[in-house]
């Protein structure tokens, strides 16, 4: 006798659209699968999630481009990635972003196609 095929049977593979680990409240701590992007948008990814459910660090593949983020008082800290290129791409390339605790960039680091790196300004304030 034969054993059943699929998914769902296959003792070596399993299969989820997403995958939340909980603690002892039952509180989500750890999602795999869809979370959302640091700038809002959904991506694909691993997120750690503080017990009020804010998501603290997270590692994703938005369309943009592989980012790891750490968070503080819900503003990224610490950004770290590579965007790709792409027909909305600014930057192409890898970069870093560090920020006061307040969201407010500190400094960064920008590496372009050609290896030029360069450090990118703050936004004028409005």
């Amino acid at each position: 006798m034969s054993e059943p095929q699929g998914p769902e049977s296959d003792a070596d593979l399993l299969r989820a659209r997403r995958v939340e680990v909980v603690d002892g409240d039952g509180n989500v701590r750890v999602v795999l699968g869809a979370v959302e992007a640091p700038d809002g948008s959904p991506s694909f990814g691993l997120a750690l999630l503080d017990a009020d459910g804010r998501p603290r660090a997270w590692l994703a593949l938005p369309p943009s481009g592989p980012e790891l983020a750490f968070n503080l008082g819900g503003n990224i800290v610490v950004h770290v990635g590579v965007t790709d290129a792409g027909p909305e791409a600014v930057d192409v390339g890898p970069y870093i972003q560090l920020s006061d605790g307040d969201g407010r960039p500190v400094i960064g680091w920008q590496i372009d196609e050609e290896g030029t790196v360069t450090v990118p300004s703050e936004e004028e304030p409005e």
